[in-house]
């Protein structure tokens, strides 16, 4: 019985522990550069390759989930939802060249933050993250609820792509607490647009972001994602800029409308 009972508690110990599977494991390093590779054909619009090395991977991830006895299922749960989304975006008839270079951004992402215990690639967001999300406070502050949910889509843009990453990645309870401060400015915010409540949660909110950053050390960005992020940014930079012009012709318009009326 005392060794039934010591082999039982050896077996709860590798099944507890955290670190014991994907990510310790050396063949994860191959998995990582066939993920870059899927990013950089998408990138460069080569799809049917892009598809090939996604093929790739799930049969490395296979055969090495077959000789792997503990794993981290939340790692695995969350990179199989990754990919999933890029296979599927890959496999459409009509492909969505931004689209599915964001999902194959972060399904790299995704596998960075498996395969990195500290510095990983999502972190080189932080400047996309916060500027759209700087242009989204101002919105507020200013009452302009014509334009919020374009500046809040704008800013969801950019924190979709790394989403995935910070579950790994971040504290949970401080992810917790930024995922329920973007559903509330979702779903409730505009109708109290300039209130002292939404301004506290964009207080809070803001804190909580660059937190999540600032408690993850930032790593060398990997050269096939600057082009993700540049494009990223630029996505958000048009989207607002669009927004702006709407807005200026429309108070040009009003000004038009006022002057006839004065004649």
């Amino acid at each position: 019985m005392k060794y039934k009972w010591l082999v039982c508690v050896v077996v709860l110990f590798f099944f507890l522990q955290p670190s014991i599977g994907l990510a310790t494991d050396a063949k994860i390093t191959e998995l990582d550069k066939i993920a870059n590779n899927v990013l950089q054909l998408t990138e460069a619009k080569r799809y049917g390759e892009a598809k090939k090395a996604l093929e790739q991977f799930e049969g490395k991830l296979t055969k090495h989930l077959e000789s792997t006895h503990f794993t981290n299922f939340d790692e695995l749960r969350i990179l199989q939802l990754a990919y999933s989304d890029v296979d599927k975006k890959l496999s459409a008839d009509n492909i969505d060249h931004s689209l599915v270079v964001n999902s194959a951004t972060k399904f790299r992402l995704v596998m960075d933050a498996i395969y990195t215990n500290h510095e990983p690639l999502w972190t080189n967001m932080e400047g996309t993250v916060m500027a759209a999300f700087q242009t989204l406070k101002t919105t507020v502050m200013t009452g302009e609820t014509d334009y919020y949910h374009e500046r809040l889509n704008s800013f969801l843009l950019a924190y979709d792509i790394i989403y995935p990453s910070i579950m790994l990645d971040a504290n949970k309870e401080q992810f917790q607490k930024v995922d329920a401060q973007i559903q509330f400015l979702q779903h409730y915010a505009k109708e109290m647009l300039a209130s002292d409540e939404v301004l506290n949660e964009l207080e809070a909110l803001e804190t909580n972001l660059l937190s999540i950053f600032d408690n993850v050390q930032e790593d060398e960005a990997d050269p096939s994602l600057w082009w993700v992020i540049i494009s990223t940014g630029g996505i958000i930079i048009a989207t607002l800029s669009y927004v702006g012009f709407k807005k200026y012709k429309a108070d040009e318009q009003k000004k038009r409308y006022e002057k006839k009326q004065k004649h």
